[in-house]
């Protein structure tokens, strides 16, 4: 399986289409703050890593208040990361880090649903299946007028046009979507204010990382 310390190194580089992709993620989380309705914001981001993308943004928003997010990461070390990186930025009152299996909805079905869904570096890492479930959960997930931020790269199979056509499927407007022919996809996407939510909550697994 992929060493996801030494991944993280790729950041570093701010000439990557890694650094390039995390720019774009945190456009897509300043834009879903300033866009949600007034109050409480509560946030889950799936495989959070070490939280470099949702926590700078958060402390530096003017509706960092608003915010409760839960970050889910199996990795002990960007675990660590993250919650270090929480700490220094005055934010553990409102934003938790739980280590364990992000594809496994018991890891965070108290949370659900939120206003901001962060999907990103996952569906690179599993099967199509695992990609459509995942999408298709997303109403579940997310409330009425909430943002889902999700990203895959253009490695072959390329399979960011089906990703976005999932996402149509399941009741999605696209609000952006950035891409380089060579390098990341970032999405941003908005489940409808006039949806309903289903009346049961997703259960069991999402998706298993194959690398």
């Amino acid at each position: 399986m992929t060493d996801w310390v030494s991944w993280h190194r790729g950041y570093d580089d701010l000439e990557s289409s890694l650094a390039r992709r995390l720019v774009a993620v945190q456009h897509g989380i300043v834009r879903a703050l300033e866009d949600l309705a007034p109050g409480p914001i509560r946030v889950l981001s799936l495989c959070a890593g070490d939280g470099r993308d949702l926590v700078p943004v958060v402390a530096g928003h003017a509706r960092r208040s608003d915010v409760d997010a839960v970050l889910v990461e199996q990795d002990a070390r960007l675990a660590t990361g993250a919650r270090q990186r929480i700490s220094d930025d005055g934010l553990a009152s409102q934003v938790a880090v739980r280590q364990g299996d992000a594809g496994d909805v018991a890891a965070f079905d108290d949370v659900i649903s939120v206003g901001l869904l962060m999907l990103c570096g996952i569906f690179g890492n599993i099967s199509d299946a695992d990609i459509a479930t995942t999408v298709h959960a997303t109403p579940q997930l997310v409330a009425p007028g909430g943002f889902v931020i999700w990203t895959r790269g253009s490695f072959e199979p390329d399979r960011r046009e089906q990703i976005r056509a999932w996402f149509r499927e399941c009741g999605c407007d696209e609000i952006s979507y950035e891409a380089e022919p060579n390098g990341y996809g970032v999405g941003v996407v908005q489940r409808p204010m006039s949806t309903t939510t289903p009346s049961e909550p997703p259960t069991g697994r999402l998706f298993t990382f194959t690398r």
